[in-house]
């Protein structure tokens, strides 16, 4: 079976992670804690990318 094209590389998928935190961040800036549920096993992946972004405080239980 052929490999499937990449269509975005893996900084490019980083830098969109973090433009999306500092999106959250700006919209929830008058909050005073902000609570981010993954919910699917795959989003996992992307916790690591939203604890290096300000003001986010993320608890997992795995």
């Amino acid at each position: 079976m052929p490999t499937p094209p990449t269509l975005l590389s893996e900084t490019e998928i980083s830098n969109r992670i973090t433009a999306l935190a500092g999106e959250i961040s700006k919209d929830y800036s008058e909050a005073e804690e902000l609570v981010l549920i993954g919910v699917l096993k795959g989003s996992s992946s992307f916790w690591p990318t939203w604890r290096g972004a300000p003001r986010f405080r993320i608890a997992s239980s795995s």
